[in-house]
Parts: C-alpha cells; sequence; structure tokens
C-alpha cells in the first residue's frame, strides 16, 4: 500500500513540475521595431552602438552597421532592434545626442512606425464616458377630429 502512495506521489510531482515548465514558455514573446540611426561615424562597431543605446537606458535586442559607397566616400547608417514599449523613448532619449562626435539622428523605420501607433493605441484604454440617459418621451396629445356617429333609419 505504501508503494502505491510513494509511485502516486511521484507521477503527481511529475505531473505538476511538466505543467509548470509548459506554462512558462507560453510567456508573452516581444514584439519589437527597429530604429534607423543616421549620421554614424565611419569608425563605429556594433558593439559601440549597443553600448551607446544601454547607457541610455534602452535595452537593444540587436545592432547592425551598413555601409554604403554613395559618389566615392563610404556613408554608415545603423538599425538598432528595440522593444516596441522602448521605441519612442529610445528615439526622445538618443535623437540629436553625440555618438562618437557626431550628432546621431534616430528615427523609427517607417515599416514599424504602424506597429507603434497599434501598440499606444492598444495599451491606452478608450476614454470611458458615462451614458447620458434618454429624455423622459414626452406625451403629445393632439386633437383628434370628433366624428359624429350616424344613424340610418
Amino acid at each position: 500500500m505504501k508503494k502505491i502512495l510513494l509511485v502516486g506521489l511521484v507521477f503527481c510531482l511529475f505531473a505538476l513540475s511538466t505543467f509548470a515548465q509548459d506554462s512558462s514558455s507560453d510567456t508573452k514573446s516581444k514584439v519589437t521595431v527597429k530604429l534607423h540611426v543616421g549620421n554614424l561615424a565611419s569608425r563605429a562597431k556594433e558593439s559601440d552602438l549597443k553600448a551607446f543605446f544601454n547607457r541610455a537606458g534602452v535595452e537593444v535586442t540587436s545592432a547592425q552597421i551598413l555601409k554604403k559607397n554613395v559618389g566615392g566616400q563610404g556613408r554608415s547608417f545603423g538599425l538598432v532592434e528595440v522593444d516596441i514599449e522602448q521605441a519612442e523613448n529610445a528615439v526622445n532619449l538618443t535623437n540629436g545626442k553625440q555618438f562618437m562626435g557626431r550628432a546621431l539622428v534616430i528615427n523609427i523605420v517607417a515599416t514599424d512606425r504602424q506597429k507603434v501607433e497599434k501598440s499606444k493605441n492598444a495599451s491606452t484604454p478608450p476614454p470611458t464616458t458615462v451614458p447620458t440617459p434618454a429624455p423622459e418621451p414626452t406625451a403629445v396629445v393632439s386633437p383628434s377630429p370628433v366624428v359624429a356617429p350616424t344613424c340610418k333609419f
């Protein structure tokens, strides 16, 4: 009898721990957006860019620096991926700030701008309005024509 109880207890504990692991994996995945980082110094590295945003208090998911040759001159810009809830704050905290001797120009990538707007609208509850009571119906008395009964003899 003790063995059956012990086996049952072990089975229950195993089932509970498996359930706890499964439910923890259902956590909400983060939605991210990309920020365009313009006016980068050509010597900037991805690690430098991540560190700059981290110092500003913005958690960076990924950073990428792209270089293109325009008119014989190399131009650098970056893409920084951040959590959607931090996107506008990240732009406000870093746009125009000095990085390696240059003032950065930070914008939310156009394709992600709609995601940010939807996120703001979804997180802001609609304004509550107190319904106004309907006006009391008023009795309208209209004179009705008086019809005299007709009698036929």
